[in-house]
C-alpha cells in the first residue's frame, strides 16, 4: 500500500478503495506512516487533533477520534448521504459493544476504545495477502511447529505470554502444550481475517471435504466451528482469536513406542499422482479408524490403508478414482449387493485396479470392515515414482471387473454341464415324480367329495368360486405390475428426482442419473442446480456440447451465475482442438465473463483453468497462475513455481539487454548476496562513466529471494548497479518482461566500485546499508 500512495498519491488511492463512499474530502485525509507501524488499538486510541487518518495496520481504514457529541452529529451526517438507515446498525459476534453498518463497498463502526470516541470504515473485500499471514514475535518465545499440523511456519510457546500481550500477537500462533492435551490460539482481529486463517489451514491439512461443519457447537462461544480427523478449529467468539486443539491419539503401542502423527509428508505428492484421491494421508498414530481415512505406517508410504463400515462408501470412493482413469470401467458397474454377495463367498479375494507406471489399489473386505488399499505401481515392495518427467498422456490401466463376472458366470448352475449318467438319473426321477403327482391328484379328488359329503356344501358353487379367485389374483398381480412399473414415488416433486440423479450418479449409474435428472427439469424447466449438475456429468462423459447446452440454459434463466459461464468454459476448451479453434475463443470470453463476475477467493480456478487455455493457444498464462494462487489454490502456485518462476541466475532481460559482456581470461566477479531479500530482483552492472549519464550494461541476472548468486567473467574496470526488486516475474507483461507487483528500482550511480580480477561482494536488505536513488521503470530500461 505504501508503495501504491507514492505512487499514485493517497487521495486517488482512498479513491479506488472507497468507490462509492461520500461525506469525506480524500484530500484532507492524513497518511501517518510511523503511526503506521504501531499496533491497531495504539493507532486507533491516539488523541491526534480531531482529523481523518488512514491506516493499513490489518485493514485499510479511515478513522476519527472525535468527541461524544461530535461524533454522534457527523455520524448521523454520514449515513445520511450514503442512503443508509440509522436504525439498520448490527453487532458482531466478538464485538458486542461495537455497532455496525453495510454501506456499497464498505463498512462504518461507532467504537469506543480506552474512553474515547472513534469512527472507523473500512474496506475488508481489500484485505491484502499480509493480513493472513502467520506473523513474527518478538514478545513470545518461538519454539518447532507440531507435526499434526500444517501450514503454519511459525510457532511461539503460549506459557511464555500473558492473555494481556494478545494485543500485541496479532496473527502469532500460541502453542499450549501438556502431557495429555494440545491446542493453538491465533489472536485476530476479527471474524473475517480469522475465516480466511482457517480457509487457509483447510488447504494446507487435506482440503475443506475433511472437515465437517458444526452448526451447532455452543453457538455462542464458537463460530464456523470445523471438526476434523485429527483437530478441530473455529473461531471463538469472546477472545476474538482461531482455536485449533488436537484430538486424542487414535493408535499406541504396546512397547509404548511414539507414534508420528499428522500428515504423512509424501501425503501431497500421492494425491497429485492418483487423480480422484483427494484425501489427506496420515501418520501411523492417526490410523486404523473406520472412518475413511487414509493412513500408511512407513515412511516410503509404499502401503496405504484406509477402513470403512459400509460398503457403499468404500466402494464410492473406489469408484471416483477409477472415474478419472475410466468411465466405462466394469468395475462401475457392479452393483454393491452382487459385491457383498461376491466377498461373503470369496472372503479372501478383492477386486483390483492398476494404472500402469502410477499406483495400484485394491478393494476388499476385512472381517466387518471394507478396506482400501493403495500400492506404487508393481506392488507394496516398490517405491512411489514421483518424476514428472515420465509422465504419459495415455496410461496404461488394469481391472479386475472382468474376472469377477467370470467367476459369477462358473457359479451359476445353469451353465454346470451334466454327464450322461446323471441325465438319465434325472429322467428316471422326473418320470417317477410325474407318475406319483398323477396317483396325488385322484386321492385329493375323493378327499374333496368325502369333504362335501361331510359338511353337506351342497348349495355352493365351487367352479364359480374358483374362478373368482382366479381374478381377484389376477387384479392383485396387476396392481403389482403397476407399481413396480408405473408408481413414481416422487410425483413430479423436482426436488426429489433431483435428489434421486444424486444417489444414482454416486452410485455410478449414469443413465438412471441422467433420466432422473432429465425428470426434474420437465418438473420445474428453471432447476438451476439440475441443469448444473446434469452438465457436469455430461462432462465426466466427455459430453461437452450437452454440456454446453446445459450451461447455456442456466445463464440463459440468470446471466449473473460465473460457475454456469466456468464450467461452460470449460466444456468449450475441450472441444477446441487447433491454436485459433472458434471453440478456445469462447472458452476465453466465458473465463474473462466468469471473473468479472466474481473475482473473489471462491473463484480462484476460473484463473486457473484461463491459465492453462492460454498455454494452448501460446499466449503469456503465468499471471493467471499467481493470481490462482492468491486465491488459495495451490496447483496455480505450483504451476507457477514449476513452470514461471525464473531460475536463479537467469538472464531475464535477455532480449532488452543481451547476456552481457563477458572476459574470457578475466577473473573478476560479484557476489550478489539475496539470502535474506523478502523480494526477487534484477541486478544490472554498468559501466561506470563521468557525470550522470547511463554507462553501457555488462551483465543483468535473475536472484530469487533467499539466494545468492556469482558473476564470473567480469572485465576489469569501474563499474555500478541498479536493481529491479519485485514479486512474481512474468514474461512479457504488457509488453516487457517484468515484476506483477511491488515493482520498484534503484540506481547506485553514486556508489561506483572498481573490479581489477577481484571480488566485489553485495548483500541486500541489510539494516543500515546504502540506500540507491529510486528511479523509474523508463529509467531503468533506457
Amino acid at each position: 500500500m505504501k508503495d501504491i500512495i507514492k505512487k499514485f498519491g493517497l487521495e486517488r488511492t482512498l479513491k479506488s478503495l472507497y468507490p462509492y463512499l461520500k461525506g469525506i474530502s480524500f484530500k484532507d485525509v492524513i497518511y501517518d506512516e510511523v503511526l503506521d507501524k504501531t499496533s491497531p488499538i495504539s493507532y486507533l486510541t491516539k488523541n491526534i487533533d480531531n482529523k481523518w487518518y488512514f491506516g493499513e495496520s490489518d485493514m485499510p481504514m479511515i478513522f476519527k477520534s472525535i468527541n461524544l457529541q461530535e461524533k454522534n452529529k457527523l455520524l448521523k451526517e454520514i449515513l445520511e448521504i450514503n442512503n443508509i438507515n440509522e436504525d439498520d446498525f448490527y453487532y458482531n459476534k466478538s464485538d458486542e459493544d461495537i455497532r455496525f453498518w453495510k454501506g456499497n463497498g464498505f463498512k462504518i463502526e461507532d467504537v469506543f476504545i480506552k474512553n474515547q470516541n472513534i469512527i472507523v470504515i473500512t474496506n475488508e473485500e481489500k484485505f491484502s495477502k499480509k493480513d493472513f499471514e502467520i506473523k513474527d514475535s518478538n514478545i513470545a518465545t518461538k519454539i518447532d511447529t507440531p507435526t499434526w499440523i500444517k501450514g503454519v511456519d511459525k510457532m511461539f510457546d503460549g506459557y511464555s505470554v500473558t492473555e494481556k500481550d494478545y494485543l500485541h500477537l496479532i496473527n502469532n500462533p500460541l502453542l499450549f502444550k501438556s502431557k495429555k492435551k494440545q491446542h493453538i490460539i491465533i489472536p485476530v482481529l476479527n471474524y473475517d481475517i480469522a475465516k480466511r486463517i482457517i480457509d487457509n489451514l483447510f488447504l494446507h491439512n487435506g482440503g475443506k471435504d475433511n472437515f465437517k461443519l458444526i452448526k451447532n457447537k455452543s453457538s455462542n462461544k464458537w463460530d464456523y466451528f470445523h471438526e476434523g480427523k485429527i483437530f478441530s478449529l473455529g473461531y471463538l467468539i469472546k477472545k476474538t482469536c482461531v482455536k485449533i486443539y488436537l484430538h486424542n491419539q487414535t493408535q499406541k503401542t504396546s512397547d509404548g513406542k511414539i507414534l508420528k502423527r499428522g500428515i504423512h509428508s509424501l501425503s501431497d505428492k500421492v494425491n497429485e499422482l492418483i487423480k480422484g484421491l483427494n484425501s489427506p494421508i496420515y501418520n501411523p498414530a492417526e490410523g486404523d479408524v473406520p472412518d475413511g481415512r487414509f493412513f500408511t505406517l512407513s515412511e516410503k508410504g509404499n502401503i496405504i490403508a484406509s477402513f470403512f463400515t459400509d460398503l457403499e462408501t468404500a466402494k464410492g470412493k473406489f469408484d471416483e478414482i477409477v472415474l478419472n482413469y475410466n468411465p466405462k470401467d466394469e468395475i462401475l458397474k457392479i452393483k454393491n449387493k452382487s459385491l457383498k454377495i461376491f466377498f461373503k463367498e470369496n472372503p479372501k479375494q478383492s477386486i483390483e485396479f492398476k494404472v500402469d507406471g502410477d499406483f495400484e489399489m485394491k478393494l476388499s473386505k476385512d472381517k466387518n470392515l471394507y478396506r482400501i488399499n493403495l500400492y506404487p505401481s508393481g506392488g507394496r515392495n516398490n517405491t512411489w515414482d514421483f518424476n514428472k518427467s515420465k509422465v504419459k498422456k495415455n496410461k496404461n490401466f488394469e481391472s479386475s471387473a472382468n474376472n469377477l463376472f467370470k467367476l459369477k458366470e462358473i457359479t451359476n448352475p445353469k451353465f454346470i454341464t451334466k454327464s450322461r449318467t446323471d441325465i438319465l438319473k434325472e429322467k428316471t426321477f422326473l418320470s417317477q415324480s410325474t407318475q406319483s403327482s398323477i396317483e396325488r391328484k385322484k386321492e385329493k379328488k375323493k378327499i374333496n367329495l368325502n369333504y362335501r359329503k361331510k359338511f353337506n356344501f351342497k348349495n355352493i358353487n365351487f367352479d364359480l368360486l374358483k374362478k373368482l379367485t382366479r381374478f381377484l389374483v389376477l387384479i392383485l398381480a396387476f396392481l403389482f405390475l403397476y407399481k413396480a412399473c408405473f408408481y413414481d414415488e416422487c410425483s413430479n416433486n423436482a426436488e426429489c428426482y433431483f435428489l434421486k440423479a444424486q444417489e444414482s450418479e454416486n452410485k455410478a449409474d449414469f443413465e438412471k442419473a441422467l433420466n432422473f435428472y432429465k425428470k426434474a427439469i420437465r418438473v420445474d424447466n428453471n432447476y438451476i442446480d439440475a441443469y448444473s449438475a446434469r452438465g457436469l456429468l455430461f462432462q465426466k462423459q466427455k459430453k461437452h456440447n450437452k454440456a454446453i447446452s446445459d450451461f447455456s440454459k442456466i445463464i440463459d434463466i440468470d446471466d449473473s451465475n460465473w460457475v454456469a459461464f466456468h464450467n461452460r468454459a470449460n466444456s468449450y476448451s475441450e472441444l477446441g482442438e487447433k491454436q485459433y479453434s472458434i471453440e478456445y475463443k469462447k472458452a476465453m470470453k466465458d473465463y474473462n465473463k466468469s471473473i468479472k463476475l466474481n473475482s473473489s477467493d471462491k473463484n480462484g480456478i476460473s484463473y486457473f483453468n484461463r491459465g492453462l487455455l492460454k498455454e494452448k493457444i501460446e499466449i503469456e498464462a503465468c499471471d493467471d497462475f499467481v493470481n490462482s494462487c492468491d486465491r488459495g489454490l495451490t496447483d496455480g502456485c505450483d504451476r507457477y513455481n514449476n513452470i514461471c518462476y525464473p531460475k536463479n541466475g537467469d538472464y531475464v532481460l535477455f532480449n532488452e539487454f543481451g547476456r552481457g559482456v563477458f572476459a574470457n581470461n578475466g577473473l573478476g566477479k560479484i557476489k550478489l548476496d539475496n539470502s535474506k531479500g523478502k523480494r526477487d530482483l534484477v541486478v544490472v552492472i554498468r559501466k561506470f562513466v563521468n557525470g550522470r549519464r547511463n554507462g553501457p550494461r555488462i551483465r543483468a541476472q535473475f536472484i530469487r529471494k533467499g539466494e545468492t548468486i556469482i558473476m564470473n567473467n567480469i572485465p576489469n574496470g569501474s563499474y555500478y548497479t541498479q536493481d529491479y526488486y519485485g514479486e512474481y516475474w512474468i514474461k512479457n507483461l504488457s509488453p516487457k518482461n517484468r515484476f506483477l507487483r511491488k515493482s520498484s528500482f534503484y540506481d547506485y550511480k553514486s556508489n561506483p566500485f572498481n573490479i581489477y580480477n577481484n571480488t566485489m561482494k553485495f548483500t541486500y536488505n541489510v539494516t543500515g546499508g546504502e540506500q540507491g536513488d529510486l528511479i523509474s521503470e523508463d529509467d531503468f530500461f533506457k
